[in-house]
């Protein structure tokens, strides 16, 4: 690594997104446009989840591990609710911070429908 905290996306993400909204079934697929609009949009925040995770790293330097966090998007792009479903991480704080900061993310409007997305979170301390 380059010496800096760095957070990363598992590869499972894209069969973990699902549609949710109005006329859908549960596990409808999400059409490619959505889900690449999806990674590139949270790859464009991650710089604000390595601030987050520096920050923890300086009151816990073997702080290190996996969130994986199912968010909604609603029809207009916001992210009204964001929880945790797994975490390798004992830092309550840390966890606390990610999700907010998920919270206030924005999308493009996906296609008027609301999107649930399962998405995991690897952080990695500096070598």
């Amino acid at each position: 690594l380059s010496g800096r905290p760095a957070v990363g996306s598992g590869s499972e993400t894209g069969a973990s997104m699902m549609f949710g909204g109005t006329g859908t079934s549960a596990n409808e697929q999400i059409p490619p446009w959505i889900r690449d609009m999806i990674r590139k949009k949270v790859r464009g925040y991650l710089p604000e989840l390595e601030a987050a995770y520096t920050a923890a790293i300086r009151r816990n330097p073997a702080l290190k591990g996996k969130l994986s966090v199912r968010f909604r998007i609603d029809p207009s792009g916001n992210v009204p609710r964001a929880v945790l479903v797994e975490s390798s991480f004992e830092d309550g704080a840390f966890i606390a911070v990610v999700l907010e900061k998920i919270r206030h993310w924005t999308f493009d409007p996906p296609a008027g429908r609301t999107v649930e997305v399962l998405y995991p979170f690897v952080f990695v301390a500096p070598s």
